[in-house]
């Protein structure tokens, strides 16, 4: 069965009638306008920008009233043309037209208030007016008196008793204020208002949940999500609360309305669900995942901030320097969309003027612009929706920024090139030989080391040898491991062990160093290893970045994409998936391959599948430091196992880390290393071998 729609949410575009099935949680908003316009000559709606007016008329109200007989809605809301009557009268007999048998054929010349009168006689029925996005009326007619204003006939229309028509406007709350320019021409032009709030938790509940049953009932076979995580639901509504600042204010700062506080942002909450829809997609998953959204997509503001910069990045920086020139004519510094012809956009754009048109074809496939129709212009183009403004002014804020920063940069070159000319070349040269060229990031416990010199030393200090990373746990050697300058690695002199990426490094082997890679050592220190690259213009050594320490009680680290997913649960079962990495789920699968617990400080594995061999390698510190031996664990067998044990099943390698506050298996009797030894060689008890390997 062929899907009816590739997704049930709809992002930033407001929803329509044709996705009023899926629209869900503004039943009793809907009801509530619609009877009002229906027994009102007049009724003024008014919400917060992005609040869903245009959704609830277009998916709710507006399909309700059309189900009456001999009932013609129209709605309008081109309000950048000169010739707005004009256009309001042909929306008008096309919607007539819709409802008769055959064409209406009325006069174009009349007066507005005839117009719908001879109207209204023709169609035998109500005639029911939508004035949709009606402050931007205000916005391109500032002017009452101008030949292009209607605000003198559409008052008479609105006024006279004879005309069976009913009007509802619908505007932002924060173009309210502007309805007096009609005070004085329509008597009861605020007697009639509704305010619609943000969608309310549980409206939004349904909004996210009632589309999914919807498409799982309507779309059975076709593949992608039908399911979501409960606890999910509750996440991201914590995360796009009314009231938030998903983006520096920059004049587009929003007063938050009385009584709406906890609200839901609908454009953000389709716009989440959409990139989260998509990457469950891409991941080929049946479920909207809690993990996916906190892990992959970072959250409901970080999805928010990387909708527009992750176009725009995808830019040539000629054209990102277009969209600096134009995005300011386009929305107001109120944060107010404003459409704008081609022609204009291109002459303010200087030299750049030949390069708008594309640009402007690229912005409008990405769903940042839309065109629209002016009177006398080819082209004319605004933001494709109200949310969009704030964001828009934030990134060329920023933009800005970044071009001041560079040419401070640049300045500061030359004064850098006179400095050095004083201080000599030794000293240059000396700060280069000397500065750092790489650092360790301890994953488990969120330590940063950086790396310098020819050769670095990782391992444990003592009052005999001061290891230039120090790693406190009594499980590391004193001289574990050196990196060098080249990015060789070589296991010195550990005891316990050390894997790169999950495979045994055998002691005094060396291998090559890449960027991301995780070195283990003694199975209880992850290290991940990342380069410093400084540019020409770098005179400082660059602070690492940090990363919070993960939650939970050890780290499973994936040979295969070098990277540490956290075990929060105290029995987390390990999957490959289709990209063949090792996925941890905190509940077991039909397919899970491996269960992983901690127990007093023991860990416990358990190969939960005949058909795939578990191996496990384990250093030899009787015989051969040189040597691993390898052993394949019974399956549906629990089988205590060194924590510096390495595995491997379907040839993809991993390790399980414990985390604990000295980065150590948290258990008494585990294996120490002594201090004593000939030639300061250390010695300690042989580890526990896996029972039945």
């Amino acid at each position: 069965m062929a899907a009816d729609v590739a997704c049930p949410y709809v992002g930033l575009r407001p929803y329509a009638d044709v996705d009023r099935a899926y629209f869900f949680g503004r039943q009793r908003d809907q009801r509530i306008v619609a009877s009002n316009f229906g027994a009102a000559s007049l009724t003024v709606l008014y919400g917060a920008t992005g609040v869903g007016k245009t959704s609830v008329l277009e998916a709710g109200v507006i399909p309700i009233l059309r189900a009456e007989p001999s009932t013609a809605v129209v709605v309008f809301r081109e309000w950048q043309g000169a010739a707005v009557l004009a256009a309001l009268k042909t929306r008008c007999i096309e919607a007539v037209s819709a409802v008769l048998p055959t064409p209406a054929a009325l006069d174009l010349a009349l007066p507005l208030d005839e117009f719908f009168l001879a109207a209204g006689r023709e169609l035998g029925g109500p005639l029911l007016v939508v004035l949709d996005q009606f402050e931007e009326y205000f916005l391109y007619h500032p002017r009452a008196d101008a030949p292009d204003a209607i605000d003198v006939e559409l008052a008479r229309a609105v006024n006279r008793q004879d005309v069976d028509a009913n009007f509802l406007l619908s505007l932002r709350e924060d173009s309210l204020s502007r309805l007096d320019r009609f005070r004085g021409r329509i008597p009861s032009l605020r007697r009639n208002e509704l305010r619609l709030r943000h969608l309310d938790r549980d409206g939004a509940r349904e909004a996210i949940l009632e589309p999914l049953r919807i498409y799982r009932e309507r779309n059975p076979g076709t593949p992608g999500p039908i399911e979501i995580e409960p606890e999910l639901v509750d996440i991201v509504l914590d995360q796009i609360r009314s009231g938030q600042e998903f983006f520096g204010t920059g004049g587009t700062g929003r007063a938050r309305m009385d009584g709406d506080d906890g609200g839901i942002e609908t454009p953000y909450l389709q716009l989440v669900l959409t990139k989260l829809w998509a990457a469950e997609i891409a991941a080929k998953s049946r479920t909207l995942r809690t993990r996916t959204f906190l892990d992959e997509l970072k959250g409901a503001k970080e999805v928010v901030h990387r909708h527009l910069d992750t176009v725009l990045a995808d830019l040539r920086p000629v054209q990102r320097k277009v969209c600096a020139r134009v995005f300011d004519k386009l929305v107001t510094p109120s944060g107010s969309k404003i459409a704008y012809p081609e022609g204009d956009l291109a002459e303010g754009s200087g030299r750049l003027a030949a390069r708008v048109p594309a640009t402007l074809d690229i912005l409008t496939r990405k769903s940042i612009l839309k065109p629209v129709p002016l009177a006398s212009e080819r082209r004319a183009f605004e933001i494709f929706h109200d949310v969009l403004a704030r964001p828009i002014l934030d990134w060329r804020r920023r933009y800005f920024q970044r071009q001041a920063r560079n040419r401070r940069v640049v300045a500061g070159l030359a004064a850098v090139l006179f400095v050095a000319s004083l201080l000599g070349y030794r000293s240059w040269v000396h700060w280069v030989e000397t500065r750092p060229w790489g650092y360790l990031h301890d994953v488990s416990a969120g330590t940063t080391a950086y790396l310098t010199g020819d050769l670095a030393v990782v391992g444990r200090s003592t009052k005999n040898s001061r290891a230039q990373v120090d790693i406190p746990n009594t499980f590391v050697s004193r001289l574990h491991l050196t990196i060098s300058r080249t990015l060789d690695v070589t296991d010195v002199r550990s005891l316990n062990g050390t894997t790169l990426n999950a495979t045994p490094l055998p002691y005094g082997m060396s291998s090559h160093l890449r960027e991301g890679d995780i070195v283990v050592l003694a199975g209880v220190a992850a290290l991940e290893f990342r380069p410093i690259r400084y540019s020409a213009l770098t005179l400082s050594t660059p602070s690492p970045p940090r990363a919070p320490v993960p939650a939970g009680w050890g780290l499973v680290i994936d040979g295969t994409t070098r990277r540490a997913w956290p075990l929060r649960t105290s029995r987390s079962f390990l999957e490959i998936d289709a990209e063949n990495r090792i996925v941890p789920h905190e509940a077991s699968t039909t397919a899970s391959l491996v269960a992983v617990r901690l127990d007093g400080g023991t860990l416990f594995v358990e190969d939960l599948r005949d058909e795939f061999a578990l191996e496990i390698f384990i250093k030899d510190t009787e015989r051969d430091l040189r040597r691993f031996l390898r052993n394949v664990l019974p399956t549906g067998r629990e089988v205590a196992v060194p924590t510096s044990a390495s595995f491997r099943i379907k040839a993809v390698p991993f390790q399980i880390v414990p985390m604990s506050p000295d980065g150590g298996p948290p258990r008494d009797g585990e294996e120490r290393q002594s201090e004593q030894g000939r030639n300061g060689d250390e010695r300690a008890d042989r580890p526990d071998r896996p029972r039945g390997g």
